[in-house]
């Protein structure tokens, strides 16, 4: 099985989760310093966000990290018996 990592497909995702940090910054600065007096109290919990769901993905990748037969990942073939 080939492991190699994409890393095109690893930039284009992380160039994504950048360009919606920024998005959600300069959307919402104003009205986080108004409400709440910080302006970046929203990029803040945006990046806690996306540290948390790291998490769940690791453990998940961790977990069902093989293919099997027919595209099906091994942890759903070792669920159905």
């Amino acid at each position: 099985m080939n492991r190699r990592i994409d890393a095109w497909l690893i930039l284009a995702a992380a160039l994504l989760i950048v360009f919606g940090m920024v998005m959600v910054y300069s959307a919402s600065a104003v009205v986080a310093l108004e409400y709440h007096g910080d302006e970046a109290h929203y990029l803040v919990r945006q990046l806690i966000a996306v540290t948390a769901q790291r998490v769940p993905l690791r453990l998940s990748q961790r977990r069902c990290g093989e293919i099997g037969g027919r595209g099906r990942r091994r942890c759903v073939q070792d669920a159905e018996g």
